[in-house]
């Protein structure tokens, strides 16, 4: 059974990724999933962005950052990423604890 705790943060995990994935609609991107880690006293919601349109960083970060300060306090990372089986990317995994 649910607990409301659960169907909130259940309900807020779908508005932040719908919210992101609305922002990234402009870009060249592969973002599928928020996950949820529950600590006994913090829910956080972490997820992994890549985005192919690599001369547009910094305006997608600062899309994304506005959009997670709104939510609570968050972090993230970028690694520039090349395989030999894809194009080139920079991976954006970000942290927001809520």
């Amino acid at each position: 059974m649910f607990k409301k705790r659960d169907i909130k943060e259940e309900i807020l995990k779908i508005e932040i990724l719908n919210r992101i994935k609305t922002i990234l609609n402009n870009y060249t991107y592969e973002f599928k999933e928020i996950t949820t880690i529950s600590l006994s006293n913090q829910e956080s919601f972490i997820g992994n962005i890549k985005l192919f349109d690599l001369n547009k960083l910094d305006e997608v970060l600062s899309k994304l950052s506005s959009l997670l300060d709104e939510y609570g306090k968050n972090s993230h990372n970028v690694e520039e990423v090349e395989s030999c089986c894809s194009p080139k990317y920079h991976l954006i995994s970000f942290k927001l604890n809520v």
